[in-house]
């Protein structure tokens, strides 16, 4: 399945955020900076014979850090990983994935504490196994 294929990727690619990578929500006590994937949307279309064809998923890519220059290395070794990626992940055949949006910096302050974050989102068309 592509959501837990890309997860393991993503760890794989030996960020600075290790293994601090979670599929929509991380852990409270984590510690930054991190990486949440999130799928924003997908389907899988078929034909009027109603034969199935290879489904198209959107993820979107949040890497929190305490900084902006903290966060954007990750993301940039994220986007070139996977923007113009065909291959398999997993079990995943990958036919295509394109950045679709990116950057996006996300500024939180909770009083002392600081976020800043980065997103991307990217489109996969893929079919499993």
């Amino acid at each position: 399945m592509i959501d837990t294929d890309l997860l393991a990727f993503v760890v794989n690619l030996n960020t600075a955020a290790g293994n601090r990578v979670h599929m929509e929500s991380p852990a409270q006590e984590d510690n930054l900076p991190l990486v949440v994937l999130r799928r924003a949307g997908g389907d899988q279309p078929s034909t009027t014979t109603r034969m199935r064809l290879w489904q198209r998923s959107t993820f979107e890519v949040n890497v929190l850090g305490q900084s902006h220059t903290q966060s954007y290395p990750i993301m940039t070794q994220v986007r070139a990983a996977l923007d113009g990626f065909k291959g398999t992940i997993g079990t995943t055949r990958v036919h295509d994935c394109r950045c679709s949006s990116f950057p996006d910096h996300i500024t939180e302050i909770d009083g002392d504490n600081r976020r800043r974050w980065i997103t991307a989102q990217f489109r996969f068309l893929h079919s499993e196994g």
